[in-house]
């Protein structure tokens, strides 16, 4: 069992298509067994995020024969926003699967190369055998999203045909997920996340005919209370129902942190004036990963307020917040998949929640 040589395969296949099937087959064809990393694990379902990483396990293992599959494995990536972070999970994820395995001293190979040298230049990464990727036609996991949702739209039937009629997209599906996603359209489920794109859909469509693509700016709050964080449930679109930090965009005449402070007034009606909040701020960040949101470039500055000890102040819901209410700290790494864009993580870097 000694020996034996590893390729790595990462990607989201949000859905899985033709060209990370060929991916998968060319990774295989250069090694005796092959490590997917499924991305955007734990998030809820979006647009963006459609299938759980166990479901797009599933895809895989579905459009795979049975003589490939047997030398495939799997494993869960989180997203964390965060690219040095992001590298350095992942190569301890590597390192965790080939210790003691028949891999633990054999060279790794990943076909196709890291974009960012944050990851290209990780200390373990930087080891392993990069490998230009032959690519397999035009393939885009985002263009088939898009053409799923705007099929179900009326009011975007000019973009669904151009989308068909520039690439095409139901020849990029094998038969497995084109019956899966047919099914998966009849679901409550399906309906529910066509609203969800046709709002981010009208949102970015207010924006082309902004001279440049818009880059916006936003506050979010954490706020501690004893082993409890104060978060609000999302009421509008996009995230209706998902949990969020109090936050929201800043306007023209205040700064990040008086926008911070209003929003946090605005969504939760706290009393802040009572709190004298700002002597308790304790650290601040700039999140700025490209990918945070779904509505475009949105960079947000959040700060992490703590009031100790203190009992809970009154919180009610207001504004664009359903509700709004105070969660155990201990509780959050069971809600992960209910959160808002980087929420989750924003709340991660400031009380290390996953360890």
């Amino acid at each position: 069992m000694t020996g034996k040589s590893l390729s790595i395969c990462i990607g989201r296949f949000q859905p899985l298509h033709l060209g990370h099937l060929d991916l998968i087959q060319q990774s295989l064809n250069i090694s005796d067994e092959l490590l997917i990393f499924i991305g955007s694990a734990f998030q809820p379902a979006t647009p963006r995020n459609p299938f759980t990483w166990s479901k797009r396990k599933e895809m895989i293992c579905q459009a795979l024969p049975a003589e490939l599959l047997s030398r495939v494995h799997f494993a869960p990536l989180r997203d964390y926003y965060d690219t040095r972070r992001w590298a350095e999970q992942l190569a301890l994820n590597v390192q965790q699967f080939v210790q003691g395995s028949a891999f633990e001293n054999s060279p790794i190979t990943l076909l196709g190369e890291f974009s960012d040298p944050q990851v290209a230049q990780h200390t373990y990464l930087s080891t392993w055998n990069q490998q230009p990727r032959k690519r397999y036609g035009f393939f885009s996991s985002s263009a088939l999203r898009d053409w799923i949702f705007s099929s179900a739209q009326d009011s975007v039937a000019d973009f669904h045909g151009r989308i068909e009629q520039e690439l095409r997209p139901e020849g990029w599906l094998h038969p497995s997920t084109k019956a899966y996603l047919e099914l998966w359209k009849q679901l409550p489920n399906f309906a529910e996340l066509t609203e969800e794109w046709l709002s981010l859909y009208n949102y970015k469509q207010s924006w082309l005919s902004a001279p440049y693509p818009p880059t916006m700016v936003t506050a979010d709050v954490t706020l501690r209370c004893g082993d409890s964080v104060l978060l609000v449930e999302r009421g509008r679109r996009p995230g209706k129902g998902l949990l969020a930090l109090p936050g929201g965009f800043v306007d023209p005449d205040e700064t990040v942190l008086q926008s911070a402070l209003r929003e946090v007034v605005e969504e939760t009606s706290i009393d802040i004036a009572a709190l004298n909040l700002e002597t308790f701020l304790r650290a601040s960040a700039v999140m700025d990963h490209p990918e945070r949101s779904q509505r475009g470039r949105i960079i947000t500055h959040a700060f992490y307020f703590d009031l100790g000890d203190s009992a809970f102040p009154e919180v009610a819901a207001g504004d664009d917040a359903s509700e709004a209410q105070w969660i155990s700290i201990g509780e959050l790494p069971s809600l992960e998949d209910r959160f808002h864009d980087d929420h989750f993580f924003i709340l991660d870097r400031f009380l290390g929640i996953l360890k």
